[in-house]
């Protein structure tokens, strides 16, 4: 019998050979890449935090300011996680990986890709409910972008996407504690306003 180790490791990456090997298409091959490169996005995110700063009023700006808190605090704990877990990318050690972007040097586990974008659609949730099917879409695409591309397996956008969405929440619960008291800087309704 095979030890659970390497069941869920032949499981990973059973699915991450079909994500980036068996199920593509062209208009993927070309959306994926774009979607998964920081530097394409980027600008989108910064006019989007911008926007929510100017027209958002004092909820946008308290959104804007928790949402770089989150980063910050998430990226920290995703150096030391990649540090101790020490995962090698797919494209550093398995043949045949269709790679579509630039392998990088880090280390595989977890995603910070998916990491930040799910705990950032936590937060923007919080501001805007309504748009909640679009955060977490948006989340999704990215983090399956990094396996598609070929740069990461399923358990690292996994653990990534958990990871954020458990830093996102836990921010907005603390802040909901630290400040129930302030109103001028309450949030728009408890944690989490999904309704």
């Amino acid at each position: 019998m095979m030890p659970l180790y390497e069941s869920l490791y032949q499981s990973d990456l059973w699915l991450f050979r079909h994500c980036n090997g068996s199920w593509t298409s062209i208009v993927a091959d070309a959306a994926f890449p774009f979607i998964t490169n920081n530097t394409n996005i980027l600008p989108v995110y910064v006019l989007l935090l911008v926007l929510a700063v100017w027209k958002g009023g004092r909820e946008g700006r308290l959104m804007v300011g928790i949402l770089i808190l989150t980063i910050i605090l998430l990226d920290q704990s995703i150096i030391l996680l990649k540090e101790y877990v020490g995962r090698l990318r797919p494209c550093q050690t398995l043949v045949g990986v269709r790679l579509l972007v630039s392998c990088g040097t880090g280390q595989s586990f977890p995603s910070a890709h998916a990491a930040n974008n799910f705990a950032a659609a936590i937060v923007a949730i919080l501001f805007y409910p309504a748009m909640r099917w679009w955060f977490m879409l948006w989340a999704f695409l990215v983090a399956y972008s990094r396996v598609y591309c070929g740069v990461h397996y399923p358990s690292d956008i996994l653990g990534g996407s958990l990871l954020g969405i458990i830093v996102g929440y836990s921010i907005l619960v603390l802040w909901h504690v630290m400040f129930s008291k302030h109103p001028h800087v309450r949030l728009p309704s408890p944690p989490l306003g999904w309704a």
